[in-house]
């Protein structure tokens, strides 16, 4: 996604909390009071630069509302403190931590080394509908007694595999397993992004606390809130088709202005999957979610939720914008797959352009044309010249609606083609497409300085780069599709509904 496209789509404020300099002079000896109004005099407004604000005193009130909301604390800082760089810790700033305390069930135990050698820690997890979700390990807090005491009930309890929903998770491969019956209070620092604890801490047995009754989660789970509103209304949930796979909500009505509903929306990609499904098969997508319909909220989802039927293919992905982050991605090989993701609430598809074991070659690229100001007529002309640049260069072209206006054309590369080059393919076809339409088509990604004109957007092309995929439906008025096209269809040039 390039800046201009993030900045209509995902609106960033620069906040600033303190001033080091001003016109060449170091500020860092003043009062924190002092710089922070000097700040203030500087930036102000609600501009894309804003002023963080502070509370002077009320400390405790203010403490209170961050865990009242499961907010990660606060800082504390002296008002006549001056700015001292580096990592060291004094009492002028302090981090203030809030502490969670929820309830989990037990699934199982790992043996530890030492004087811990018989329980090092324990697995546990929440429910999340009927899915038991898998939550971390808690190691600390238990002395000599507890784990004594703890065995006795996890022995007595132990099964032959895992009680939880989905894949076992690799940190787990050494656990051994108990029926969920046990009920455990941790107290924490909240969950990492895919839902484990941050620093828990056991905190005791809780015998008044049904298994079933254990729901904690991160609050921005996303797929917490969907399942939520996604209770079936009583006769609207099919029969499962396989395990796992139930498909709820079909009257729920996705597009208000055409009455267009979940289940049309199933519908559709049951009917196109024949031909939608060979292009999906061993490559990883992104779901674009509309649990509420086009009006509702909307998020990207790269990673699989936890409770995903483990029949459902994933791939384990390294950023390569955030080194050492993994995502682990749908592959949607099969109807079932397919209808799972749909079901969701995602509309668009969105596809990578590689496959499962090339995951270092990049196998398409992209021309996005988007038409500003332009009449379609001249996204067909940009797209013509695109398909002769390429073909002269021996290279195919095709060519489908984005189903947003404009138009998309994709050329297939040949195995062994890494995204360095594949980049700088795209950038330079780009380049001479658009300058033989300088009056109307532009690569300039700033919007104020395109002018109205065409943009051709080559920035499509990337590892962590996506598209949406053909016979993708788009969140869009009328529910409209990317949808394939010949080359003689354009030769008339047709116009999109």
């Amino acid at each position: 996604m390039d800046v201009a496209r993030a900045v209509d789509e995902v609106p960033v404020v620069y906040l600033v909390f303190d001033l080091l300099a001003l016109g060449g002079r170091d500020l860092t000896g003043l009062p924190l009071f002092e710089r922070k109004a000097l700040l203030a005099e500087l930036v102000r407004g609600r501009g894309l630069v804003r002023v963080l604000d502070h509370i002077e005193g009320r400390g405790q009130e203010l403490f209170a509302l961050c865990e009242a909301n499961g907010l990660e604390g606060l800082v504390a800082k002296q008002k006549h403190s001056p700015y001292r760089f580096g990592p060291r810790r004094g009492e002028a700033w302090v981090k203030i931590k809030c502490e969670q305390e929820d309830d989990f069930v037990v699934v199982g135990w790992i043996a530890g080394r030492g004087a811990r050698e018989r329980l090092g820690s324990l697995s546990v997890a929440a429910y999340r509908g009927d899915a038991l979700v898998y939550r971390g390990r808690v190691g600390s807090g238990f002395d000599q007694r507890t784990v004594a005491a703890l065995l006795g009930q996890l022995e007595a309890l132990e099964v032959s595999s895992s009680p939880l929903t989905g894949p076992v998770p690799e940190e787990t491969r050494e656990a051994r397993w108990v029926r969920p019956e046990l009920v455990v209070n941790v107290r924490h620092m909240g969950y990492s992004d895919d839902g484990r604890l941050w620093h828990p801490v056991f905190r005791g047995v809780r015998a008044d606390v049904a298994p079933k009754a254990c729901t904690a989660g991160p609050h921005d789970q996303e797929l917490d809130a969907e399942l939520e509103r996604a209770e079936a209304e009583p006769g609207e949930t099919a029969a499962p088709i396989r395990p796992g796979l139930v498909l709820t909500n079909r009257k729920k009505v996705f597009w208000p202005d055409e009455g267009y509903t979940k289940g049309d929306l199933l519908d559709y990609y049951a009917a196109v999957a024949p031909v939608l499904l060979p292009f999906l098969k061993n490559r990883p997508v992104v779901l674009v979610r509309h649990p509420d319909g086009i009006g509702g909220k909307s998020f990207y989802q790269w990673n699989v939720p936890a409770g995903t039927p483990d029949w459902i293919r994933r791939m384990v992905l390294e950023d390569p914008d955030e080194p050492g982050k993994k995502k682990h991605v749908f592959l949607i090989d099969d109807l079932e797959s397919l209808l799972y993701v749909v079901n969701l609430g995602c509309i668009p598809i969105h596809v990578l352009a590689f496959r499962e074991n090339t995951r270092h070659e990049c196998d398409f690229i992209t021309f996005d044309l988007d038409l500003g100001e332009q009449p379609f007529a001249r996204a067909v002309d940009v797209a013509l010249t695109l398909r002769e640049i390429l073909e002269a260069a021996g290279l195919p072209a095709y060519v489908k609606t984005s189903g947003q206006g404009g138009l998309h054309v994709l050329t297939p590369l040949g195995p062994g083609i890494p995204f360095e080059a594949a980049k700088l393919l795209v950038e330079l076809v780009g380049r001479l497409a658009t300058a033989r339409h300088p009056e109307f088509a532009t690569m300039e990604r700033r919007i104020d300085k395109r002018g109205g004109r065409l943009y051709v957007d080559t920035g499509q092309t990337g590892q962590s780069r996506t598209i949406a995929g053909p016979y993708s439906v788009r969140a869009h008025p009328r529910a409209t599709v990317s949808t394939p096209l010949s080359w003689e269809d354009l030769s008339g040039r047709w116009i999109p509904p």
